[in-house]
């Protein structure tokens, strides 16, 4: 099953979501609540509450949390506000910012992990620019006269 754009599901109980194990979602994750990963999700995680990321669970993007536990694959940056928990079978590629840091040994990390007093809106805003997809483009001019072409190749933010 796949389900595309803006998903959240919310529990009129405790205010949490779980995206169950065989669920796909491309697209963004954004609300006030707590949050269950136990399956795929394409697109970024941004929570004001905790987010668990199960251990068969893969998450391409970026994850913002208060407290976050990862248990399963981020491939993408994370910046936790409160405490980050990295468990026995936690996979992260991708930078990491925290207030508090808790690190299985047999873990795998692949990236930068800084530990800060505070996170603040600037903070939460850099992983968000540096997560975009670097392209390569190749633009070419439209001029008047046929005989002459102006093109220019270099890297490209989208």
């Amino acid at each position: 099953m796949k389900i595309s754009k803006h998903f959240l599901a919310k529990s009129a109980i405790n205010d949490s979501f779980s995206v169950s194990k065989g669920l796909v979602i491309h697209g963004n994750i954004e609300g006030s609540v707590c949050g269950r990963i136990e399956g795929h999700v394409y697109g970024n995680i941004e929570l004001d509450g905790k987010v668990i990321i199960a251990e068969d669970a893969f998450v391409s993007g970026y994850i913002v949390g208060t407290d976050i536990n990862v248990n399963g694959t981020v491939k993408g940056n994370i910046i936790c506000k409160g405490q980050l928990s990295v468990g026995e079978k936690g996979d992260i590629s991708g930078e990491i910012l925290s207030v508090a840091i808790s690190i299985h040994p047999n873990c795998k990390i692949s990236g930068t992990i800084r530990k800060a007093d505070s996170i603040n809106e600037e903070d939460v805003n850099s992983v968000k620019i540096s997560n975009l997809p670097k392209i390569n483009a190749s633009l070419k001019a439209i001029v008047k006269d046929e005989n002459q072409t102006n093109s220019a190749t270099g890297e490209a933010w989208w």
